[in-house]
């Protein structure tokens, strides 16, 4: 199946994965690893990432990932761990490299 990433460097470099061939039943997690090279810490409740390609260590800025809802026409934030996210043909996900607004 074929999905598109987005990877928002938070400094106005994106960097897009169009069409980026995976299984049926990859997660996000795995097709971050197949494009990019990321460095994460498991928890309980799964992954989380902490660097892609060797973004990293601002302090108060994480990635944090969204998907694109097509009905809405917005991104919206992710709600489970990348690792528990599975894909399906046709999603348009991104990570974005921000300060949280909470």
């Amino acid at each position: 199946m074929l999905v598109n990433v987005l990877i928002d460097y938070g400094n106005g470099t994106l960097e897009w994965h169009n069409e980026t061939q995976v299984p049926i039943g990859a997660t996000l997690l795995n097709v971050t690893e197949k494009i990019a090279e990321i460095n994460y810490t498991v928890y309980s409740f799964g992954v989380f990432v902490t660097s892609i390609n060797g973004k990293e260590g601002e302090s108060g800025y994480f990635w944090i990932w969204y998907v694109w809802n097509s009905t809405a026409g917005k991104w919206e934030p992710g709600a489970v761990a990348a690792d528990a996210f599975t894909l399906h043909h046709g999603d348009t996900v991104s990570w974005v490299y921000e300060k949280p607004s909470f």
